[in-house]
């Protein structure tokens, strides 16, 4: 199944599979596109090139895809009176500006002056800085109304590609412009602040606008009470001004208006008898309103936040703004079936209250209108709704389930809110959607490959599917058998003693089965070759019929045997196992042991670890009469050894918390090529390189630095050590942790990536890890465990100094785990008494197989929290934690 024809070559082909759509016959690619020198149409093509067979010729389809620039787009427009750090690469540092004071959003005070830091996406290709001083040789102008405003300091971060010291093609800058002193009498508001870009050798600039505001910086508001509500409306705010102008003889209303974005305020009125002691001083005014309704608004992620306004009537360039969060009732963003059809995955634009449903209430009627209950099971109770985050919610069909693309499903009145309960119910109902990449059912054919004039034939369409399936059988090189096997539709093929429908003696005749899923995934088509025999013979039959298998598995192969029906003397019968052939890439000779294969018996055992990744073996099998062995069959079992991707992975949990009193140690060690897990020495052949990474605004990377500006240099091994000096020169964490990402690569093999978050204070926290060997490793760093197998974790705490207090080590589970008394305790904590070193403790978390503490298909956070009680500090380890959701299906029938 290789999608690349030249081993080793480049190939954009990330996926390929066939599938039958509205009868025709298709070939599905996912093709990562590679990047392009410029815009324009670029022609593409596909050819499928195989070992010609008869008439058959290669086949090749062309077309074209059109690339386009997109034009610049300011993103952000932030503004500090003073930098974090005159030595710093960026004015803005972990998210704050000198002082700690956070940067103003689009806003400037009338006064000037400080700095002004824009985000531009799309800036022109060619646009080249210095990676160090941020220096560039382009044109850089920002203009007010037309005028030239500000001087062009640097481009404080861009994530382009860094060769040679010089940053080109990104895709995000960050540009820094020094803001003059402005005149008393300046007045911007509503102007559009225009950034202009001129590459070297550029014909024309590039240009994006947006616009800002600016304000008095000695008259300001402050939201009290109410600055969250639900889009609805109706909600009470109070408000505090300071240096309104204002008199509690005149209403306030003919003095002030207040808007919410694009929204008048109604209900003003002064607040001063509230209980709120913040509206106590002389030049504070307060006064309440009421929310007005945000009336066609799009929000983001259910949230929408505004400029909350108030502004004197007589003069609307006196006042000032807050921010107000408007949410919405949650809405459902999409809601598709898995790739199998067993579940459906309902996604919601926001984090949910989920419906108030825990790990233990998967009931699907706490979250589902009535009306969509039926198609879900046979029987209600057996299907189940389980939260897989507070914004994904799996549905798992049970037995009788009839739900399919195209049919409704409805959230339950009242039911569902935004997390933080300030939105009003959702009432959304959406269309099931079938899966993005439906995967086409996988058929297996068990039955014999020989049978002799007196034998009957039967054959088992072997599929894995949750509901009935439509089988298509033929014969393809026979057309009187083909129209004898186009009559059955069910996975079994059964043909009377004699077989009288395969008309020809010692002729191998290609059967050939299809199978179509619900979900309309057709398999491909699978060729099974029986040779019916002139002379009387054992009938041979695999079990299993066919095997794919990993390097590390061990391998059971069966052979089972029938005399014939023919009248025959019958006696014992000998089996010898050999290999016929094999082939790994162009590679048709195994240079393992052979002796392996070379087995007498009904039965052929492989170890584990002796197979070659990526490599397909074919065995022969000779079964004989002991008393007569001219009555022989022989039959032919393939096995396919599959290969794996290589696994990165950094211990420590979720996240590290980090310390400038200690070393910051990040292990990938146990990143590993699976396939070769258990061979010693394997991991001499893994390749390790680190990167850091950090962002200010959540869209532009930059590598991580030191307070000086200087990049950190990271060693490229499968340990890295950052000692409490490196870690002192550099900023501590805000908003945004640092990213530190490991590269794993061996050979040709594709490299895997892995990121850890690492947050860092200057406070002498312990050092917190957690961790397990269980389940399945997945791609996040957690694991994926069945609901009835036990769970070992483990934690380790550690702190710089001893006292007398000690250290307290607690686990957590969120949600909780399902436990039948509520004074009992679904897991066990066994201390690690073999570690003497008494500024650290071990303990191992011990869940008990069979328990019943796991939801199946739910997600759990495990926490450990350490604290030093001799400090009074404490840090928390955090770990993911998947629980499997057991296939469902219909009744076995025999």
């Amino acid at each position: 199944n290789t999608v690349c024809g030249v081993a080793g070559a480049s190939c954009n082909i990330m996926t390929m599979r066939s599938s039958n759509v509205d009868g025709v016959d298709q070939l599905q690619l996912r093709v990562r596109v590679p990047p392009v020198s410029g815009p324009g149409d670029v022609a593409i093509s596909v050819e499928y090139v195989r070992v010609q067979i008869g008439i058959w010729a290669p086949k090749s389809v062309r077309s074209t895809m059109s690339f386009f620039r997109p034009l610049p787009v300011v993103q952000s427009v932030r503004w500090c009176h003073v930098c974090k750090s005159a030595n710093a690469r960026t004015c803005i540092v972990m998210g704050s500006c000198g002082g700690g004071k956070a940067p103003l959003e689009n806003l400037l005070p009338f006064t000037g002056g400080g700095t002004m830091v824009i985000t531009v996406e799309n800036p022109p290709t060619n646009l080249r800085f210095n990676e160090i001083s941020g220096e560039t040789s382009s044109d850089m102008l920002l203009q007010l109304g037309g005028s030239s405003f500000g001087v062009f300091v640097r481009v404080a971060q861009g994530n382009g590609q860094a060769v040679g010291g010089q940053v080109t093609a990104s895709e995000r800058v960050v540009l820094e412009f020094a803001i003059p002193e402005l005149s008393g009498d300046f007045d911007a508001s509503g102007n559009q602040l225009k950034v202009s870009i001129t590459p070297v050798g550029a014909l024309s600039l590039s240009s994006a606008s947006m616009g800002f505001s600016c304000f008095d910086d000695q008259i300001s508001i402050k939201c009290l009470e109410g600055c969250h509500g639900s889009a609805k409306g109706g909600q009470p705010l109070l408000l505090a001004l300071t240096n309104f102008q204002l008199t509690s003889d005149i209403s306030l209303f003919d003095q002030v208006v207040a808007t919410f974005g694009d929204f008048e305020a109604v209900g003003l009125e002064f607040g001063q008898n509230s209980d709120n002691a913040q509206c106590g001083g002389a030049a504070v005014t307060c006064i309440s309103l009421t929310q007005p309704e945000c009336v066609d608004c799009v929000f983001e992620r259910g949230a929408l936040i505004v400029d909350l306004s108030v502004a004197m009537k007589v003069d609307l360039t006196v006042g000032s703004m807050a921010s107000f969060t408007y949410w919405a009732a949650p809405a459902i963003v999409s809601a598709a079936m898995n790739t199998v059809g067993t579940a459906v995955n309902v996604r919601f634009d926001q984090n949910t209250d989920k419906a108030t449903m825990t790990a233990s209430n998967s009931h699907c009627d706490q979250i589902l209108r009535q009306d969509s209950l039926p198609q879900l099971a046979a029987s209600v109770e057996d299907a189940s709704c389980v939260w897989e985050s507070p914004n994904s919610l799996n549905i798992y069909l049970g037995t009788g389930a009839v739900i399919a693309p195209g049919h409704m499903i409805a959230i339950k009145p009242n039911a569902l809110k935004s997390s933080n309960l300030l939105s009003a119910a959702c009432d959304a109902e959406v269309t099931v959607q079938g899966p993005a990449f439906p995967v086409a059912p996988l058929v297996l054919i068990e039955g014999t490959s020989a049978i002799d004039p007196c034998a009957a034939l039967e054959l088992r369409a072997i599929v894995d599917s949750p509901r009935p399936l439509q089988f298509r059988w033929s014969c393809r090189n026979d057309d009187t058998l083909s129209n004898a096997l186009s009559r059955i539709t069910s996975p079994v093929l059964l043909l009377a003693q004699g077989t009288k429908e395969m008309t020809e003696l010692d002729k191998t005749y290609d059967i050939i089965v299809t199978a179509t899923d619900f979900l309309g995934a057709t398999s491909d088509q699978v060729v099974f070759p029986i040779l019916k025999m002139s002379s009387a013979a054992p009938k041979l039959t695999f079990i299993p019929s066919t095997l794919s298998v990993f390097r590390d598995e061990t391998v059971m192969v069966k052979v089972v045997a029938e005399f014939s029906e023919c009248p025959i003397e019958k006696g014992s019968l000998v089996f010898e196992w050999s290999l016929a052939s094999y082939s790994k890439g162009t590679n048709t000779v195994f240079t393992g042991n052979v002796s392996v294969f070379a087995a007498t018996g009904s039965q052929l055992w492989v170890p584990g670890g002796v197979l070659d990744a990526e490599a397909t073996y074919t065995l022969a099998v000779k079964a004989y009469m002991d008393n007569d062995p001219s009555k022989s069959s022989a039959g032919m079992f393939s096995m396919q050894v599959k290969k794996r991707d290589l696994v990165a992975s950094i211990r420590g949990g979720a996240e590290i918390s980090a310390s400038t009193t200690r070393d910051l140690v990040l292990d990938a060690s146990d990143s590993v090529d699976p396939d070769f897990a258990s061979d010693f020495g394997q991991a001499d052949d893994l390749h390790f390189a680190w990167t850091c990474t950090i962002t200010e605004d959540g869209q532009v990377f930059s590598p991580c630095r030191t307070k000086a500006g200087v990049q950190l240099d990271l060693a490229a091994h499968a340990t890295l050590t950052l000692d409490a000096n490196h870690l002192s020169a550099m900023y501590p964490t805000a908003a945004n942790p640092y990213l530190f990402e490991v590269k794993v690569s061996k050979g040709s093999m594709m490299s895997q990536y892995f990121t850890m978050p690492v947050t860092l204070t200057e406070a002498a926290i312990p050092a917190v890890s957690i961790g397990s060997s269980c389940g399945e490793r997945l791609a996040d760093g957690g694991i994926k465990v069945n609901a009835q197998d036990q769970l070992v974790m483990h934690g380790a705490c550690s702190v710089i100094n001893s006292g007398a207090k000690g250290m307290k080590l607690t686990w957590n589970f969120s949600p909780d785990l399902k436990t039948e008394s509520p004074t009992e305790s679904p897991w066990s904590v066994i201390p690690d008494a073999s570690f003497s070193d008494n500024t650290t403790q071990r303990e191992a978390l011990i869940v008990a197989a069979g328990s019943g503490a796991f939801a199946a298909g739910s997600t759990y956070i495990v926490s450990l929290q350490c604290e030093d009680l001799d400090a009074d500090e404490k840090a928390v380890a955090q770990f993911s934690l998947a629980v499997n959701a057991p296939p469902r299906g219909d009744d076995c029938t025999s």
